[in-house]
């Protein structure tokens, strides 16, 4: 699962990603949310950033266009299954 690591100068076009794809909690795998997944969530999609606050999860980000009230939705859902 790729997940925005790097934006926006990541080598596999991480940039050209975005629209959710997932969650991913960090805490399970040992790393750190980056300030630039911070920073990309904050700015592209506001809902989940405010559902993560302060927690230590990242937010996948995938090429394939959605519905924007599909999104919010699949936003909520991954978000509780947490």
């Amino acid at each position: 699962m790729a997940c925005s690591y790097s934006y926006p100068t990541s080598k596999d076009n991480e940039q050209d990603k975005i629209y959710f794809r997932s969650f991913l909690n960090n805490d399970l795998n040992g790393k750190k949310r980056s300030l630039e997944n911070k920073a990309k969530t904050e700015k592209l999609l506001p809902d989940a950033h405010k559902l993560i606050g302060t927690r230590n999860i990242s937010v996948c980000f995938t090429r394939t266009p959605k519905d924007e009230r599909k999104e919010k939705e699949e936003i909520k859902t991954k978000f509780n299954k947490l």
